[in-house]
């Protein structure tokens, strides 16, 4: 996963609405694009970040918005 990713308006914004659980029809209605262009976006922020699903997508997007560190090893104290 590469960190250090800046995305582009448009590619940030279609990632949000991703993120939150939009569907791709959803996240197309809410900006006013095609269901086409947020596919080919998010193919995108894939290649950028070297990511593959759009559950890695959404955990980025969250993690990078809200501060909370991506290592794993973080969190292996925490029990369940």
């Amino acid at each position: 996963m590469n960190l250090n990713v800046i995305l582009a308006k448009r590619e940030n914004e279609v990632t949000e609405c991703i993120a939150w659980g939009g569907s791709y029809k959803e996240t197309a209605s809410l900006l006013q694009i095609s269901v086409r262009t947020v596919d080919n976006t998010l193919r995108k922020v894939k290649e950028k970040l070297g990511l593959n699903k759009i559950n890695e997508i959404s955990a980025w997007w969250f993690c990078t918005h809200h501060n909370i560190s991506l290592d794993p090893v973080s969190y292996t104290h925490l029990t369940l």
